[in-house]
């Protein structure tokens, strides 16, 4: 394994390790995501919206 032999890892099983806490990490941040969109979608259900004509300086106007 090209983790092990470089160094950045000291055996299979911490490569395993780190990409296991990787996927859970990963798995954490998409569900927070997945929550945010459903409070929009909520949002935009009752009718707390917002029309937007020209979306890049609407964002521009929002610091992106």
């Amino acid at each position: 394994m090209k983790k092990v032999g470089s160094g950045a890892f000291s055996d299979r099983s911490a490569v395993i390790q780190s990409a296991l806490s990787d996927m859970l990490q990963q798995e954490t941040q998409l569900t927070a995501l997945k929550s945010k969109i459903q409070e929009g979608l909520d949002e935009l259900d009752a009718g707390l919206g917002i029309e937007v004509e020209n979306i890049e300086a609407w964002l521009d106007s929002l610091g992106r």
